[in-house]
């Protein structure tokens, strides 16, 4: 499966590789990764500007939950390094909005993108865009092929800070 990615450097698309199927020692081999990439980033960065409100999330520790088989990890793999994460339910989790109560919807329970392609982190030189819409496709496809419902849903909690505009401008097909 592939994954368009914008490159920020070059400010062209490049196709990556979706993981489907990430597995604990992937995990924490890449929080390694990333943990020391964040450390150093922090270091760099100007006081009181703050960082991305998922900077004490820990990979190493979500990985626990591959262990229940409810749980599936995707990863998008570009340029030798994972370029972000997603941890979702793949059983149904009933809806509870109005207009889904009752129909399953796909529960995504963690979605981060690689600290440097977070402008949080680096200012401008964030490598790759697009990196966590490319991971929302796939469960999409998932939840459809699994006929979830007669149409795709899915769950995806936010930050009241986080904003949604820029999420929804790539479109996602199923």
């Amino acid at each position: 499966m592939k994954a368009q990615l914008w490159d920020r450097r070059n400010n062209a698309t490049v196709s990556a590789d979706v993981l489907p199927a990430m597995t604990p020692e992937q995990l924490v081999q890449t929080e390694g990764r990333w943990q020391k990439f964040r450390v150093r980033a922090r270091r760099r960065r100007r006081v009181g500007v703050p960082v991305p409100e998922h900077n004490h999330w820990n990979w190493d520790e979500k990985s626990h939950d591959l262990k229940f088989t409810a749980y599936r990890c995707l990863g998008i793999w570009y340029d030798d390094e994972v370029q972000g994460l997603m941890m979702i339910s793949i059983l149904a989790v009933q809806g509870r909005a109005r207009a889904h109560r009752g129909k399953p919807v796909l529960y995504i329970k963690y979605i981060e993108s690689a600290p440097w392609n977070l402008k949080a982190y680096v200012g401008e030189e964030a490598r790759f865009g697009g990196v966590g819409v490319s991971l929302i496709g796939p469960p999409l496809r998932l939840a459809w092929k699994r006929s979830f419902a007669d149409e795709s849903r899915f769950i995806l909690f936010l930050s009241p800070k986080r904003s949604t505009k820029n999420l929804w401008k790539t479109s996602v097909s199923t």
